[in-house]
């Protein structure tokens, strides 16, 4: 959301947000890019020992599952951003800083290595990026031929509607429903029609609890992958017929996508209700504090002196 709110406050005097909100986007954009920069520069490679630098220290980190979480957002965010820029939906100036500072963390990551080593790894990182797709798919099919009986049982345990895996499947179907058709109405009808379903779970999750949902982390993924498709149909769907032609097609979609996703999200919680509580208990647990304060009036002073 916040990369789609940069694009859009990117385009200048065309925007379409008020000059405060752009504004507002713009420097909160910033201050979190510079951010991320800095963790990596300090940070990266990692295992090294934290900067002499007092200032600098700040924003060293040497959890490597924190930086690697850092890597991979800055690494997705400017993924999107170049390819924006290729397709001329970003203007240069904006991208500029960023391909700026990506070139800078490369150049100080390129000096500590070898040369000869450093092009070895970036060569045999854009050939895997490129063949990634093949070979992809030439596992998917090798599997399919060796256990055909495990695809088939995995396939149709998938189905069930009450796993994550198939409202993940009505996710990608919606995806798909929007480069399928010129018309918003099947998306659209199917998102309502999801989403009438969806409504009724919570309901009975909450309330009735007599269906065996199937909770677990697959439901994280399917709402990022409803998350994906919403900004997928918003995004790239070009819609010339349907609901709200011809003018407010798109405010039409948008608001079927987003309430969608929020009931999609609001079953995702509502199955695993009892995992967000577990999770809370637990970080409750690592950062609180037990202190034993009365109140003043009621502390009672001691006299410890014996008289002889």
């Amino acid at each position: 959301m916040l990369l789609v709110a940069f694009q859009e406050a990117s385009r200048g005097s065309e925007a379409e947000m008020q000059p405060h909100m752009r504004i507002t986007v713009l420097i909160f954009f910033w201050a979190v890019v510079i951010f991320k920069l800095m963790v990596l520069l300090v940070s990266l490679p990692p295992n090294r020992p934290p900067p002499r630098n007092r200032r600098a220290r700040r924003f060293f980190i040497a959890d490597q599952t924190r930086l690697a979480k850092h890597l991979a957002e800055a690494l997705a965010m400017a993924a999107v951003l170049t390819w924006w820029c290729l397709t001329d939906e970003l203007p240069l100036h904006a991208y500029a800083p960023i391909g700026i500072g990506a070139l800078i963390l490369v150049v100080r990551l390129s000096l500590q290595y070898p040369p000869l080593l450093c092009l070895a790894r970036i060569a045999n990182g854009a050939l895997s990026v490129a063949f990634m797709p093949f070979l992809a798919v030439a596992r998917c099919i090798d599997y399919v031929v060796r256990h055909p009986r495990r695809v088939r049982d995995a396939v149709l345990a998938s189905l069930h509607p009450l796993k994550a895996e198939f409202h993940a499947l009505i996710a990608v179907i919606a995806g798909l429903l929007s480069t399928a058709f010129v018309s918003c109405t099947p998306v659209v009808v199917f998102w309502l029609m999801h989403a009438g379903f969806m409504l009724a779970a919570v309901t009975e999750k909450i309330s009735v609890h007599r269906l065996a949902w199937r909770r677990g982390p697959g439901w994280w993924y399917a709402m990022m992958l409803a998350a994906i498709s919403v900004y997928t149909v918003n995004a790239a769907g070009d819609f010339d017929r349907g609901f709200g032609e011809p003018d407010h097609i798109p405010q039409v979609v948008f608001c079927a996508s987003t309430a969608w996703l929020l009931v999609f999200c609001s079953l995702g919680v509502a199955v695993n209700w009892e995992r967000c509580l577990r999770r809370y208990r637990q970080w409750q647990q690592r950062h609180g504090t037990f202190t034993l304060t009365p109140p003043a009036h009621q502390i009672v002073r001691v006299n410890t002196e014996v008289d002889v």
